[in-house]
């Protein structure tokens, strides 16, 4: 196998390993066991739905996610007539039969979850469109609040639609070069960001900046938390700005608790840096003074109401 494809399979099973993080959060830690539940509750989605919007459900799942969901699959024999949630539920627990006991509807319940957290929002809408009555509401409850979401039209406390949490940069625009200034090879602070959308119940904010693309797997560039919700944005190089107000941040992984931009590896192609932004149900995350930015994400997913990302790019020439 090439580097090229070392660097991909790092990454798929990084992200596997996020997924199965996020189950056994519910269900024990047992990474063995939450790679059945999830196997198990796949293939019963699978098997209920037109093979057409398997395919597209399967071309958004991690590659080694990927390879279990298409396990024996007969898509002449799909879909399957389950019509109740009794009879969906039955399927996942004739597959989970032969791992530590896992209650069925809760394996569906934590899935579904994942699923509607790291799956476009689109393709998830259109999944449950596809489910009966019964199986679809366990599934649409994993997107109520209270799970982070990405981008979904909800409605405020008067009833009013209320428009998804969004967020932009003054500095480059979405899906674009990420200006030198911001880059550790310029000036090296951190971009002006504006957001808007913050949902009912927000009590914080935490941002955090990262890289998947590095060659060692998700890189951490900044992660900013305990965000008053009615800041608004951040101005550009906010993560220097002394004082009592000043902001709590992260360990990233260059080893500094402020904002280190893009440093990618000459030659290494284009990365894509993510800027994601989460609304928390909680004033303050409960995480140790010198905790890192994957802990203080991982921290935050757990108070999440929703989230929003920005991504921009930056390479540098060999």
């Amino acid at each position: 196998m090439n580097a090229t494809g070392l660097d991909v399979f790092d990454k798929t099973l990084q992200i596997t390993n996020i997924w199965l993080d996020e189950i056994m959060d519910e269900i024990g830690p047992d990474r063995q066991v939450a790679w059945h539940v999830l196997g198990a509750v796949l293939h019963a989605l699978r098997d209920r739905m037109q093979p057409d919007l398997a395919a597209h459900l399967g071309s958004q799942l991690p590659i080694l996610v990927r390879g279990a969901f298409y396990d024996q699959y007969q898509p002449s024999k799909a879909p399957e007539k389950m019509r109740s949630l009794d009879e969906f539920l039955a399927k996942i627990k004739a597959e989970l039969e032969f791992t530590r006991p896992v209650d069925s509807k809760d394996a569906f319940r934590v899935v579904s979850k994942v699923l509607a957290h790291h799956v476009g929002e689109g393709q998830m809408h259109k999944v449950c469109e596809s489910l009966p009555g019964e199986i679809r509401r366990v599934a649409e409850a994993q997107q109520a609040p209270g799970t982070a979401r990405r981008g979904f039209l909800g409605r405020n406390l008067l009833g009013e639609i209320a428009m998804p949490l969004t967020l932009i940069s003054p500095a480059f625009p979405a899906g674009g070069t990420i200006p030198e200034k911001y880059a550790r090879d310029g000036q090296n602070v951190s971009p002006p960001l504006k957001w808007s959308g913050v949902p009912d119940g927000t009590k914080s904010l935490v941002l955090v900046v990262q890289d998947p693309d590095a060659p060692s797997g998700v890189f951490a560039h900044w992660a900013v938390f305990n965000i008053p919700p009615d800041a608004g944005g951040l101005a550009e190089a906010e993560d220097g700005k002394p004082g009592p107000s000043a902001l709590r941040q992260g360990t990233n992984d260059f080893g500094n608790a402020y904002y280190d931009g893009p440093q990618p590896p000459a030659g290494h192609g284009v990365h894509h840096y993510h800027f994601l932004l989460a609304a928390l149900d909680v004033p303050s995350l409960s995480v140790p003074g010198q905790a890192g930015v994957h802990q203080v994400w991982k921290q935050a997913q757990k108070h999440a109401l929703e989230e929003t990302e920005l991504v921009g790019t930056y390479e540098r020439p060999a």
